[in-house]
C-alpha cells in the first residue's frame, strides 16, 4: 500500500469530475528517491508507466516495498484532460480513495463506524447499569453484626468541612439529611451533590447502617461509615456519613436496631446509582450539543471535501462543545441550592 505525493486534492477531484479512469499498467522505469520518513514509512519513487492510449506518464508515491520494472501499479487519470497529473499506487483501492476525496477507504470507514457505535453502546450500558451493584455488595460484608436505622429527610445540599490547624479545612460536599434534632452530611460517591439535592430535596425515608461502628475519636471527624438512604418504596441510595454523627444518633436514642435487615440480594437489586445515571439529569440542550460534537465531523471521513465546508464542520463541532460547557455553567449557577456548613 502506498500514498501519492505529486497529486493534490483539487487535481484528484478534477480527474474524477472529468470522467477519470483507474487502470492497471506495468512499471517501465523506476526513479528511486530513497526511503521516506514522512507519513507512511517506505520507499519513495517516481514510476514511468504507459496509459492505454499509449501516452507515457509518471506517478510518484510511497510504497512499503521497492517496486521494480514490470511490477503492476494502478493509475487514475482523466482521458479527456491530459494536463491533469495522474495519481498512482500499487493498490487499486488507494487510487479510488484518492479520486473520491475520502480520508479513509470504505472498509476502514465501516470498521470505524462499527467500533464507534459499539463503543458508544457499551459506554451507555455501563453508565446506566454497570455501577448499580458495586457499592452494596462490599457494604453488606460489614453488616454481619446487624443493622441500625433512623428516620430521615433530605433537606438540601451541605458542605461538610473539618477545620485543621495551619491548613485549609478538609471535608466533602453532600446531601443535607435531617435525622433526630440535627442535620447530617451524606456523601454520595460518583455524583454531583448539588444536582442531586435539586432532585431529591423533600424526600423522606430512613438511614440504615451497620451496628458495629468503628471507633471515631473527636480528632477524627473525617472518618465515615457506609450508610444507605432508603425511600419508602425500597429504593436505596448508597453513601457515607461521618461516623461521629451516627454515634450521636445512637446516643440520643434516635437509632433503632433493625429486626429484619435486608439481605445482600435485596440491597443490590434496589440500589440507585446517581453517578451511573448522570446523562438522564442533563438538560436536553446539552445532550443535543454533545450529539452535534460527535455527528458533525462524521461526514469528513465519508464525503469528498477540500477545506471550506469541512473546516466549517470542525469549527461548528468545537463551538458545540464550548456551548455545552456554557449551558452547564449557567445551569449550575441558576440552580445552585442554598449552601450550609457543618
Amino acid at each position: 500500500m502506498g500514498s501519492s505525493a505529486l497529486e493534490n486534492a483539487n487535481d484528484s477531484q478534477r480527474i474524477a469530475a472529468s470522467g477519470g479512469r483507474v487502470v492497471a499498467t506495468s512499471v517501465e522505469e523506476v526513479h528511486s528517491l530513497g526511503k521516506s520518513g514522512e507519513g507512511r514509512v517506505g520507499y519513495r519513487a517516481r514510476y514511468d508507466v504507459r496509459l492505454p492510449e499509449g501516452r507515457r506518464v509518471q506517478v510518484e508515491f510511497v510504497n512499503e516495498r521497492n517496486l521494480s520494472k514490470g511490477d503492476t501499479v494502478y493509475v487514475g487519470y482523466a482521458p479527456s484532460d491530459p494536463e491533469l497529473q495522474p495519481v498512482g499506487d500499487d493498490e487499486r483501492s488507494q487510487v479510488e480513495q484518492q479520486l473520491s476525496g475520502r480520508s479513509m477507504e470504505f472498509r476502514q470507514w465501516v470498521a470505524v463506524l462499527i467500533g464507534w457505535t459499539g463503543g458508544t453502546v457499551a459506554l451507555v450500558v455501563w453508565l446506566i447499569r454497570g455501577g448499580a451493584g458495586r457499592l452494596p455488595k462490599g457494604r453488606m460484608k460489614r453488616a454481619e453484626g446487624g443493622m441500625a436505622s433512623a428516620p430521615a429527610r433530605i433537606n438540601g445540599y451541605i458542605e461538610y468541612a473539618v477545620p485543621r490547624p495551619n491548613k485549609s479545612p478538609d471535608g466533602f460536599q453532600g446531601l443535607k439529611i435531617h435525622s433526630g434534632d440535627r442535620d447530617l452530611a451524606f456523601q454520595v460517591p460518583g455524583c454531583n451533590a448539588k444536582y442531586a439535592a435539586v432532585v431529591l430535596t423533600g424526600q423522606s425515608g430512613q438511614l440504615e447502617w451497620p451496628v458495629d461502628l468503628p471507633e471515631a475519636t473527636e480528632e477524627n471527624l473525617l472518618a465515615t461509615t457506609p450508610v444507605d438512604f432508603v425511600a419508602p418504596d425500597g429504593r436505596r441510595l448508597p453513601g457515607n456519613v461521618p461516623t461521629h454523627s451516627l454515634q450521636n444518633l445512637t446516643a440520643q436514642g434516635v437509632a433503632q436496631a433493625m429486626s429484619s435487615p435486608p439481605g445482600p440480594a435485596q440491597t443490590v437489586a434496589n440500589a440507585v446509582d446517581l453517578g451511573a445515571a448522570w446523562p438522564l439529569t442533563l438538560p436536553r440542550a446539552v445532550l443535543l450539543l454533545l450529539l452535534l460534537v460527535l455527528v458533525l465531523p462524521a461526514p469528513l471521513n465519508a464525503v469528498p471535501h477540500a477545506g471550506g465546508w469541512g473546516v466549517a464542520l470542525l469549527i461548528a463541532s468545537a463551538a458545540s462543545a464550548a456551548a455545552a460547557g456554557v449551558v452547564m455553567l449557567y445551569r449550575d449557577h441558576k440552580h445552585k441550592p442554598q449552601t450550609d456548613n457543618q
